[in-house]
């Protein structure tokens, strides 16, 4: 049987290379095998948390409960927020 996503329904998501710079939201998911979730959530990207999108490019800086992070393009791919605008 094929798998669901239970958030496929959910439109207002977007992938972090997908938002532009000033940008900011609240991370919805972390779509990473086990490792690089539980890495990046260390370093204080966790679901639910408020992230500001500093600069993009070949590595995106984001700023996030007063701290900054910067993450290559590939590992922004699959980091999922929903942005401020579309959170009612």
């Amino acid at each position: 049987m094929p798998s669901v996503d239970p958030l496929s329904h959910c439109n207002r998501s977007a992938r972090l290379t997908d938002v532009q710079a000033g940008e900011e939201g609240v991370v919805e998911r972390l779509d990473l095998e086990a490792d690089e979730r539980f890495r990046l959530m260390r370093l204080g990207l966790v679901p639910g948390r408020r992230v500001n999108l500093v600069k993009r490019g070949s590595r995106f800086l984001l700023a996030t409960a007063g701290a900054r992070l910067a993450i290559d393009r590939a590992l922004a791919a699959h980091v999922y927020i929903i942005r401020s605008q579309d959170i009612a």
